[in-house]
């Protein structure tokens, strides 16, 4: 009797766990960035582990060079006026998009 005591009470805690997290997601408390004072123009891997990365801060683009253990400053520029990007698809996307295209009437 004792260890199906045991499973029902982990059981219980397991779902409010997963009650909590969900409730957190659905109700945005998690403190998120409106994209306003920092983002990400690019990264680049250059090793296993390590990457470089051009970040927006201000109207300044920081190059940083991201490890597991450190972040550190590479170079710092101006921000240029009008940065073009192309929306980045990957092949799976597309290919998902054109099978979905021909099956709808």
């Amino acid at each position: 009797m004792s260890i199906a005591q045991v499973s029902l009470a982990l059981a219980f805690v397991i779902g409010l766990i997963v009650f909590s997290a969900w409730l957190v997601r659905r109700l945005s408390l998690l403190p998120m960035s409106n994209g306003q004072t920092l983002r990400v123009v690019s990264g680049v891997m250059v090793g296993s582990k390590e990457r470089v990365v051009v970040v927006e801060v201000e109207g300044n683009w920081l190059v940083l060079g991201v490890t597991p253990s450190a972040v550190n400053l590479l170079h710092t520029m101006d921000a240029p006026e009008q940065v073009e990007t192309a929306p980045v698809v990957s092949p799976f996307a597309a290919r998902l998009a054109a099978v979905l295209q021909r099956k709808t009437p």
